[in-house]
């Protein structure tokens, strides 16, 4: 015996049971899906994060090493200054040390001294012509450069004097200044 009704029930019932069994499949497979890339999602989270971190200590590193390059070039800077001043010291005391030995006895009087942009310009008077060209030529000497004569005149009768009073005038790279006001100084 059939029963269509019964049969067509049963067939109802089978495919609500497989629709069921369906969604139940597929919420089922969904969450396993949803779940592995929830996970896959998290190690890729972490994976930026990683690389993040190590962009920032690379920005980190690179900043330090900027600073620390321009903290280099800061004390190199100084270093050349401070190296270039030595020796403008140096050729300072030895220009001095040339003076107070060679000047005195020798009847030679400096009267003005004048440094700018590595020229020395020296004027004074003398007693007398040969103790001048001494002088002259011993400074030239101890220096390591020419002094050549810009002027030479007789104290005459008008002064009372028989001093000669000159000026030399010579080229010393050690006392180069640089830009910027000209040095004066007397003895």
């Amino acid at each position: 015996m059939r029963f269509p009704t019964l049969e067509r029930q049963q067939q109802s019932r089978r495919r609500w049971l497989f629709i069921g069994a369906g969604l139940v499949l597929g919420g089922v497979l969904a969450a396993g899906g949803l779940s592995v890339l929830a996970g896959q999602t998290e190690q890729l989270k972490l994976q930026t994060q990683r690389v993040q971190n190590q962009l920032a200590e690379s920005k980190r590193a690179a900043q330090t090493r900027q600073q620390q390059q321009m903290h280099l070039q800061l004390v190199g800077q100084q270093l050349r200054q401070l190296t270039h001043l030595k020796s403008q010291q140096e050729a300072w005391v030895e220009m001095q040390s040339s003076l107070l030995d060679v000047i005195p006895g020798q009847g030679v009087l400096l009267q003005r001294l004048q440094v700018e942009a590595g020229r020395i310009d020296l004027q004074g008077q003398a007693a007398h012509v040969p103790a001048m060209s001494l002088v002259a030529q011993m400074l030239a000497e101890r220096w390591g450069t020419s002094l050549h004569l810009q002027s030479l005149e007789t104290g005459g009768a008008a002064t009372g004097a028989s001093a000669f009073s000159f000026a030399w005038q010579g080229q010393w790279s050690a006392l180069d200044l640089g830009p910027g006001p000209s040095r004066k100084g007397q003895p």
